[in-house]
């Protein structure tokens, strides 16, 4: 039933949160929205069958909207350089 799934909130669309969000999205009890602000993770992310956000996890505003509007929330962070 739509109303008993629990919202979930995937901040960051890399290797990690990709898999966090393959997880939940194949599980029956999950509505995942996946944010991130790069259109091909994002692309991939929606092949997942995910609703997605494009944006910035320096968007305090948004990161706001999003967490109030989710029921939980996993975050990846990026530590060190970027590759």
């Amino acid at each position: 039933m739509p109303g008993n799934r629990t919202r979930a909130l995937v901040v960051g669309a890399g290797k990690i949160g990709t898999a966090v969000a393959t997880l939940l999205a194949s599980a029956p009890d999950y509505d995942v929205t996946v944010l991130d602000r790069s259109e091909p993770a994002l692309r991939t992310a929606e092949s997942l069958g995910v609703r997605t956000v494009q944006g910035d996890t320096a968007d305090g505003a948004l990161l706001g909207r999003l967490a109030a509007s989710n029921d939980m929330r996993s975050e990846e962070r990026r530590v060190g350089k970027e590759f």
